[in-house]
C-alpha cells in the first residue's frame, strides 16, 4: 500500500448558518482525487520496484504522477486549519467566543479529532494488507491532523495572528530538530510521534511506524486556522483573492530561493545533474516529505494558495465531482482505502490460479504499468462518485447525528 497517506480535511464544513465555499470544497475534490490516484498506482504499479522520484530509474510521466499526489496532505492540513476557524468563528459569533456555542463547537472539533486518530488506528491501518494488523500500526496523516484537533480546540482563545505565526514558526524551524532517536522503547516512540518519521520496534517484525508526526503538520493546521480568517464575511473576496495569490506566489519564489542554492529548508541539498535538464528538474522537485521539509511544505503549498485564488469566484453545479467528493473528504478517504484494498485482493484471487500473478506472496503491489493504474483510478472514482452523493445528501440533511464525525 502507499507509504504515506494523504487524508481529507477534518472540519469540513463550517457551523450551521455559514455558507460553504465552494473554491475550498472544490480544490479539495481535486486532492481527493489525486490521493486516490497515489494508492491506486501503489498498489496497482508499485511492485515493478521504481522509486517514482528516482531520477536514475524513472520516467516523467511516472514521476509527475508521484509528485503531484504532494499536493494532497498539505492542502488537507491547511484546509483542516481554515475550516476549524470558520466553524469557531461561527459558533463564537452567535454568543461570543466563551458563550456555550462556542464551548460545544470546541468540544465539536476536539471529540472529532479523536474519532479521526481511532479511525486511523484502527480502520485504516489495517488495511496495509491482506493481514490486518499482521506487522504492527502505521501513524500517518489521518493520526496528525487528529491530533491538531483537540490541540487547536484547547487553544482557540488566542489570537489567531499568534497561532498563525506559532505555526510558520513550527514550519520553518522544525527542520533543527533532530531525526529519530532511537528504533526501541516509548522514548524513541514518543519523540517519532510528535517529532520524528521512525519505526518502533516492540516485537520481531511489528513495529509502530510513524510516517507523519503531529510537529510540523499541526504546524500547517494552525497556518490554516490564521488563514481562514481570509473567509470570513467582512473580507471582501477581491481582496481575498488577491492575499491567496500573492502568499500563493511568495511560497513559490521562497521556495526557489532556497532551493536553488542548496540552502535551509531540506536535509538532502539541491544540485544539478551535469549534462541533463530532466534529471535537473527531478532533482529540484524532489524534497523531503517524510517529515516534510520547509522548502517541501512551501513547494506545495504555493500551489494551493494559487488554486484557492483561481478558484475563488467559481460557481460549480451540485453535482460537479469535484464538488461531490470535496463536501464528504472524511467519508471518501475511508471507503476508497478499503475499496481499493478489496478491489486488488479480488484481482488478486482471479488471476493468481490464472498464472498471471506469483501467488499470495509478494503479488500485492501489482507490477502493471500506468495505463492499468489509472484506469484503475478512474473506475474507482466512477464508483466512489454515487456513495458520495448520496452521504452528502445524508450529512446535508442532519437527521443522523452521526455523520457529524464523518
Amino acid at each position: 500500500m502507499s507509504a504515506g497517506r494523504a487524508v481529507p480535511d477534518v472540519p469540513s464544513a463550517p457551523a450551521a448558518g455559514r455558507a460553504r465555499f465552494a473554491s475550498i470544497d472544490l480544490v479539495r475534490g481535486v486532492v481527493m482525487l489525486l490521493m486516490l490516484l497515489d494508492h491506486v498506482r501503489a498498489t496497482w504499479n508499485g511492485g515493478t520496484g521504481v522509486d517514482p522520484l528516482d531520477p536514475a530509474a524513472t520516467t516523467p510521466l511516472l514521476f509527475l504522477t508521484r509528485w503531484i499526489t504532494h499536493l494532497c496532505a498539505p492542502a488537507f492540513a491547511l484546509l483542516a486549519g481554515a475550516g476549524a476557524r470558520l466553524a469557531l468563528d461561527a459558533a463564537a459569533d452567535s454568543g461570543g467566543p466563551r458563550g456555550p456555542a462556542a464551548r460545544v463547537a470546541a468540544r465539536l472539533l476536539a471529540l472529532r479529532g479523536i474519532v479521526v486518530v481511532a479511525l486511523e488506528l484502527f480502520v485504516i491501518s489495517p488495511a496495509r494488507g491482506l493481514v490486518p494488523f499482521a506487522s504492527g500500526i502505521i501513524f500517518q496523516v489521518l493520526w496528525a491532523l487528529g491530533a491538531s484537533m483537540p490541540l487547536l480546540a484547547a487553544l482557540r482563545r488566542l489570537p489567531a495572528a499568534a497561532l498563525g505565526l506559532a505555526g510558520l514558526a513550527v514550519i520553518a524551524l522544525h527542520g533543527l530538530l533532530p531525526a529519530s532517536v532511537g528504533a526501541t522503547g516509548a522514548g524513541a516512540f514518543a519523540w517519532n510521534l510528535i517529532f520524528s518519521r521512525g519505526a518502533t520496534v516492540l516485537a520481531p517484525r511489528w513495529i509502530l511506524d510513524v510516517w507523519y508526526p503531529l510537529f510540523p503538520w499541526a504546524g500547517v493546521v494552525l497556518t490554516g486556522y490564521w488563514l481562514g480568517g481570509l473567509w470570513r464575511a467582512e473580507v471582501p473576496p477581491r481582496l481575498r483573492v488577491r492575499l491567496l495569490a500573492a502568499l500563493g506566489v511568495a511560497c513559490v519564489a521562497l521556495f526557489l530561493a532556497l532551493r536553488l542554492p542548496g540552502g535551509y529548508g531540506d536535509p538532502v541539498p539541491f544540485a544539478a545533474a551535469p549534462g541533463s535538464a530532466l534529471r535537473t528538474a527531478y532533482f529540484l522537485l524532489d524534497a523531503e516529505k517524510y517529515p516534510p521539509s520547509l522548502q517541501y511544505l512551501l513547494m506545495t503549498l504555493g500551489p494551493v494558495l494559487l488554486a484557492l485564488s483561481a478558484l475563488d469566484r467559481a460557481r460549480p453545479a451540485p453535482s460537479n465531482p469535484l464538488l461531490v467528493f470535496g463536501r464528504v473528504p472524511l467519508f471518501f478517504y475511508v471507503v476508497h482505502v478499503w475499496l481499493n484494498v478489496l478491489v486488488a485482493a479480488l484481482a488478486l484471487g482471479l488471476l493468481a490460479p490464472a498464472g498471471a500473478v506469483r501467488g499470495l506472496e509478494g503479488a500485492i503491489p501489482f507490477r502493471f504499468g500506468l495505463g492499468a493504474t489509472y484506469s484503475v483510478w478512474l473506475a474507482l472514482a466512477l464508483a466512489l462518485y454515487p456513495a458520495c452523493t448520496a452521504y452528502g445528501a445524508l450529512k446535508a440533511s442532519r437527521r443522523q447525528r452521526w455523520t457529524a464525525y464523518l
